[in-house]
């Protein structure tokens, strides 16, 4: 029976089962193992954790996350017997050599290395999270190493791409390079990038990912391998790999780990070679709840009020990548309903909202496609015809949008909607700046939402200081007592970026009578803002300000999300 860690601390009381949920949720967020979870809830000590772990195996526990890993070792060990057997080897000494292990007691899997290596295997204890995320760390290197030596480089670029796929089913490089492509993709994913870049430099291939809304370098992979992965990209999806001088999307739908996911392909010509973005879309059925989104308790109240109306428009609003779908999925999720028809029109549709095993409560989504004249504005006339009572928009983009958007929501529909606006207040001057009519903004809005993603601070590594006087004063700090912040450091935990996740802040702009007479008026955006303040309004940047007096995040990373900072 293989080893469970889960059912080994439930089994040994170290934790209870709703502790044990909690802390899988977190782990999911925060990209580091489960045992560093349970310690920074504080739900168990990770000391006596491995204590019972190495009791249970009578061997001693290695953290893989603080390792120092040496290509010569892992060599010794073929790939797919590492990842077969859940096994890492970690160093020689003379004639033996220690691996850490998933499960120290598979005499099997120590047989095999011994017989392997001819070196006795001293098996020491890693758990299963640990060791995917040292594979898939480690092994994106030798995997390209290993294409720059078995595959002739030495012909020209154009005969390599022509003839690349050409015996597909025989051809061991091709096999290298589809390895090497899931391999960047399985770490893309265990990061929880959003997106993936393959750039072209002069002497080297830079792969770089998303991570918490910035770009890190995952790796630096020899140019010769270029032209192969180019290929193999654009192949998977349906791209013409034979035109290098124009821009071309694509789209390649795979699993990895059981997840499925949807990649959007796009690249442009470069100066030495053609740059790939692919965008990660996890198309597994979505379960965020609104209380998983970091709203503060008054703000989310407020805003469940708002989503369970009958009728009126939503807008949620925020630049590019700050969660805007998210929150709406999130929305969709919590006021669904066997009895209500619930409609999505999305570019793209970036999670399945599955029904229920009971099939009940679905929710029909639509991918827009100009290319067929499906567009948001079609779509939503169309969708006025099938009876909705709940219609999601993915984005308003242009005034029609914003006029049918907005009839649909005055006739007994709740329409929730996508705005590029930088706040709250900006999206009514806007809609109005598109052409639409005061008193139709007005009297159809019933609230804006704008968020932002903000990084959240490593527990493991952030380190507490006293701020100087000046900055408090910049801050809006007026208390005269002591004040203790937290500024980033960096560990191997966190990749030593200092920061693990990220958390949304929010900012809720309600349309009340005051607010709709200063609408029809065309009051300016500081009206609005000073209207706002007197029935309670708070900005996002005191929502950010509270997380960073208690120590969740940076004045740096505050002063980097939000607006006017």
């Amino acid at each position: 029976m293989t080893f469970s860690l889960p059912v080994f601390l439930l089994g040994k009381q170290l934790i209870t089962k709703e502790q044990l949920d909690k802390a899988m949720s977190e782990k999911s967020r925060s990209r580091i193992s489960l045992i560093d979870t349970i310690d920074y809830l504080k739900f168990a000590d990770k000391k006596e954790i491995v204590s019972h772990l190495e009791k249970h195996f009578h061997t001693k526990y290695v953290d893989l996350a603080i390792w120092d890993f040496k290509p010569e070792i892992l060599r010794l060990v073929p790939e797919a017997l590492m990842k077969r057997f859940m096994l890492i080897p970690l160093e020689r000494e003379k004639n033996s050599l220690s691996i850490a292990m998933v499960d120290p007691f598979d005499v099997k899997a120590i047989d095999r290395i011994q017989n392997l290596t001819g070196f006795e295997a001293k098996p020491v204890i890693t758990t299963e999270d640990e060791f995917t995320i040292a594979f898939e760390k480690f092994f994106l290197n030798i995997f390209a190493e290993k294409v720059v030596g078995e595959v002739k480089l030495d012909a020209p670029r154009e005969v390599l791409e022509e003839r690349l796929f050409e015996k597909a089913s025989d051809d061991n490089k091709e096999a290298l390079v589809i390895r090497l492509f899931n391999a960047i993709l399985a770490q893309a994913v265990r990061a929880r990038s959003t997106d993936i870049h393959v750039e072209p430099q002069e002497k080297e291939l830079l792969i770089r990912f998303r991570i918490d809304g910035l770009l890190h370098t995952a790796q630096v992979l020899p140019k010769g391998i270029q032209p192969l992965l180019t290929s193999r990209i654009k192949v998977m999806a349906e791209i013409d790999i034979a035109e290098s001088r124009l821009p071309q999307d694509g789209q390649i739908r795979i699993k990895i780990n059981d997840r499925d996911l949807d990649l959007r392909i796009s690249t442009i010509p470069g100066l030495y070679g053609e740059k790939i973005a692919v965008r990660v879309l996890d198309k597994s059925s979505f379960s965020y709840g609104l209380s998983q989104l970091g709203m503060p308790g008054e703000l989310q109240s407020k805003y469940e009020d708002f989503i369970f109306k009958p009728g009126g428009i939503i807008l949620v609003t925020g630049p590019t990548g700050s969660g805007k779908t998210t929150t709406l999925y999130s929305t969709l999720n919590r006021i669904r309903s066997p009895e209500k028809n619930i409609l999505t029109l999305e570019d793209p549709i970036e999670y399945e909202l599955l029904s229920s095993s009971t099939r009940e409560g679905g929710i029909t989504q639509v991918q827009v496609n100009p290319k067929i004249g499906l567009t948001f504005a079609n779509g939503l006339r169309a969708f006025l015809r099938q009876d909705p009572d709940i219609i999601m928009v993915g984005e308003i983009r242009d005034k029609e949008t914003a006029e049918i958007s907005i009839t649909a929501s005055m006739v007994g529909r709740l329409v929730l909607c996508t705005l590029h606006t930088k706040d709250t207040i900006s999206s009514i001057s806007r809609l109005i700046n598109m052409g639409i009519e005061p008193y139709m903004v007005g009297h159809s809005i019933i609230c804006v939402l704008t968020q932002r993603l903000l990084r959240t601070l490593c527990p493991f590594c952030k380190q507490p200081y006293e701020p100087p006087r000046g900055l408090l004063d910049k801050m809006g700090i007026t208390v005269r007592k002591k004040v203790t912040l937290f500024r980033d450091v960096g560990c191997p935990k966190c990749n030593h970026s200092g920061y693990i996740g990220r958390k949304g802040i929010f900012e809720l702009f309600s349309i009340t009578d005051s607010i709709i007479e200063l609408i029809l008026q065309k009051a300016s955006a500081s009206d609005l803002y000073a209207a706002a303040k007197k029935e309670g309004f708070k900005s996002i940047a005191e929502n950010a300000l509270e997380l960073v007096l208690d120590g969740s995040t940076t004045v740096a990373e505050m002063m980097r999300i939000t607006p006017g900072a």
